[in-house]
């Protein structure tokens, strides 16, 4: 596997949501670089998270975040996948 060279940030506006549930072959780091998120893994583990917090997981099970507070979130991702 190799990280992707992008920087990939991401601001989630307040009670903003990414799409459904996604899956793919990757490998990604998550970490919270501004307020709080909620990342829901798989249906039933959810991390109430907040500035500072990271996560590292297995992108082929379901996941997706939100933005559960009334300020912007900012967020950098990197991923790994075995196409890269």
């Amino acid at each position: 596997h190799q990280w992707s060279p992008a920087e990939c940030q991401y601001a989630e506006q307040p009670r903003m949501m990414t799409e459904d549930k996604r899956s793919h072959v990757s490998d990604e780091f998550f970490y919270v670089l501004k307020g709080k998120v909620r990342f829901v893994y798989c249906p039933d583990l959810i991390y109430e998270m907040n500035e500072g917090d990271f996560l590292y997981y297995d992108a082929v099970v379901a996941h997706h975040w939100e933005n559960p507070s009334d300020e912007e979130t900012r967020l950098l991702l990197c991923s790994a996948s075995a196409a890269m």
